[in-house]
């Protein structure tokens, strides 16, 4: 049977609360591990294009041999 005891009550509520911030945290650090890895791997792309683009446009205006 369980305890009648206030405090006893609470304590039970705010470990239970606790449990799932802590569920929620995991959750959430994880969504942001995956977002920044997208993002880096973009930012990557991006990079390699501009690289890529810019190597075009001075291979045009390179005057030829």
């Amino acid at each position: 049977m369980p305890s009648q005891d206030p405090l006893l009550q609470l304590a039970s509520a705010i470990l239970a609360q606790n449990r799932q911030l802590r569920a929620a945290l995991i959750d959430h650090r994880w969504r942001a591990a995956v977002f920044e890895s997208r993002l880096q791997t973009l930012s990557d792309s991006v990079a390699k294009e501009t690289q890529r683009a810019e190597e075009s446009i001075t291979m045009r205006q390179s005057p030829p041999l």
